[in-house]
Formats: structure tokens, sequence, C-alpha cells
């Protein structure tokens, strides 16, 4: 439940207030040029059933809760149960998050990366005015928002990135870098429109413009947001670039120790190559040594 205006009768959402006897809300949606078929002032598209509208300026995090099962004594009865749950993340409530693995590797890269110096478009995600959703996911993604929902990163905490760079280097980038990368495309979406994102072909080497930006950057004085947080974390050594080859002979996902860790962990990469496997991926460019 939003808090209620005594004075007013309305609800604030942090961005704006709700006249909850109207269904509406008293004044525009600040993102409503990205959705130009809706009314600016409709509640969550106008589907409160399937979509939820938080106060913005926050990353909702989606992770699996488990409580035990107890009778009305308090007696444990039947073990435990799961349910999908979420929780803000605003930049500032790292303490109050629950005590959850997941949501605990999230903070855990959210602060490495930031702390070394990078992680700037995660950081962007948890301030900005547009609310996005973290969900863990087997491997890491960026996916576009579809009509009245959240842009969201799907991202799995043990997924890091080996990978061919230019000086002739195979390097390990760790699932904090990976993490940063994915929120730079879900950033700049939401910053120029999902039609204004360069999807098309630039070489053999990096795949689109739009995964050359991320990479390396584009022009002389920028830096990918994955090359700067790289350097920064110690994965990429000073002087050298994060990838020259997108394509999967040269960039492909590995296992590492940790969040925050671009050692690979050789059993658990075996694992994860045996699940993209059975999920139809190929498989044909892994070293042996993982398979």
């Amino acid at each position: 439940m939003k808090e209620l205006d005594n004075e007013t009768g309305l609800y604030y959402y942090g961005m704006r207030y709700h006249a909850s006897w109207l269904g509406k809300f008293i004044s525009p949606d600040p993102k409503f040029h990205n959705y130009p078929h809706l009314t600016p002032y409709n509640y969550v598209a106008n589907n409160p059933l399937n979509n939820i509208d938080t106060d913005g300026m926050d990353i909702l995090i989606w992770y699996q809760k488990t409580t035990e099962v107890k009778d009305w004594t308090g007696t444990v009865i039947m073990g435990y149960e799961t349910e999908e749950a979420s929780w803000s993340f605003d930049g500032t409530n790292a303490s109050e998050a629950p005590d959850n693995e997941f949501i605990q590797n999230f903070i855990s890269a959210y602060e490495y990366n930031i702390s070394n110096g990078g992680g700037d478009n995660t950081k962007k995600a948890a301030f900005s005015e547009t609310t996005f959703e973290l969900r863990k996911g087997n491997r890491s993604r960026s996916i576009p928002a579809e009509y009245g929902k959240n842009e969201i990163v799907e991202w799995n905490p043990e997924g890091g990135l080996r990978t061919y760079n230019e000086q002739g280097n195979w390097i390990v980038l760790s699932p904090a870098t990976v993490l940063e990368h994915e929120f730079d495309h879900t950033i700049w979406r939401d910053e120029v429109g999902i039609n204004n994102v360069d999807h098309s072909y630039k070489d053999d080497f990096y795949g689109s413009w739009e995964e050359y930006r991320v990479i390396s950057g584009i022009g002389k004085d920028e830096v990918g947001s994955e090359l700067k947080t790289g350097l920064a974390n110690n994965e990429i050594p000073n002087g050298q670039t994060s990838s020259m080859y997108y394509a999967a002979s040269y960039r492909y996902s590995v296992v590492t120790k940790s969040t925050i860790s671009n050692e690979i962990d050789i059993p658990k990469t075996k694992e994860h190559v045996k699940w993209l496997k059975s999920q139809g991926y190929k498989i044909d460019h892994y070293p042996a040594k993982y398979k």
C-alpha cells in the first residue's frame, strides 16, 4: 500500500500522486513519451493484474523466498515452501536487503564495481526515475521492455565471460563486470528509445555497433562500460582492451569462483556447458577442459 496524503486524499507514488476514486494519476507519467499508445495518466498500462507501479528510482529485484511451513502452534509441519518475491534497491538501502543469496550477490557486485571506479550504469539504474527489474537467469542478457512493463536484466551471479582481446590475450571478466555490461544496454534503451539503438552490423569483430559501444566505446574519448569496469576490477591489464571478437569462438560464458571473481571454476563450468548443450546451444567452441 502506498502512503496516503490525508490532506488531499491522494496516494503518493514517489513520482506522482494517484486519485484512487478516479483510478488515475493526476499528473502524467514522467516516461509517457516512451508509450505513445497509452494515456500519460494511466496506471500500470491499465493492467493492474499483471503489472505493478513502484515509486521509480530503483532496481526491482525478483528472488525466490523460502519460508518454513508451520501449524497454528508454530511447529514446522511440512519443511519449506518457496514463492517469488521482490525487493526494491535504491542505491542506499543495501543494509535493509533480505537475507537472500541472489540479492546479496547483486549487492556484492554493485558495491565491488562502484568502489573500484566502475559500475556507472548499474548505479544510474538504481537512482534513475525509471524502475528496472533484475531477475536471475542461467545466462546474462538485457531484455527490452514490453508496453507498460519495465526493462529487465537477467543475470547469472556465477556467470563470467572468457574473451580474446586485440592484444592476443585471453581474459576472464567477473559476473560483476558482466552485470554492468547488461545494465549499459538497458540504460541506453531507456535514454534514447529502443528504435534509436544501433543494432546494425559493424564487423566480424564486434557484430553490431551497439555491442561495440558497450564493449569498447565509440569515439576516441569514450570508453565502453565493459572496458572501464573490467579495467577498474583489474580483470583487464592496463593498456589492453576487453574483446576483439564478438563471435562465440572468442567470447563465451564460464562459471567463476564467486560473483566478484574472474577465476574460472572448471567443474561448475563443465556443468554449465552441459546445460547449454541441453538447451540446444552450440558448444563446439569450448575448449576440451570445459566439456
